[in-house]
């Protein structure tokens, strides 16, 4: 749907992260940033957005990897190597867009 109404993908990136690890950094993300816990950081609202997650999204990721277009991070290390491993593919791909 996307490539139809917008543009062609050439890739996606996907963060693939166990939902324990999600849970984890969600229900501590009001803590770590000094404010108060979010009424959808609760553990059944997660789990319901894990399932809703997916459900729609795992379809997508599958059919990219199918296709060879698909990227994928190991989302459950610790995040400055996730952020480290994100920057660094997206330098790759740029580099192989403009060569």
């Amino acid at each position: 749907m996307f490539e139809e109404s917008i543009v062609p993908a050439t890739g996606v990136i996907y963060l693939d992260c166990r939902d324990e690890t999600m849970a984890k950094r969600l229900q501590g993300r009001a803590q770590s940033q000094g404010g108060e816990k979010r009424e959808d950081d609760v553990l059944e609202v997660i789990q319901t957005r894990f399932r809703v997650h997916h459900a729609q999204c795992e379809p997508v990721v599958d059919a990219y990897k199918a296709r060879g277009r698909c990227h994928v991070i190991d989302a459950n290390q610790d995040t400055d190597t996730v952020c480290k491993n994100l920057v660094d593919l997206l330098l790759s791909m740029n580099e192989k867009i403009n060569v």
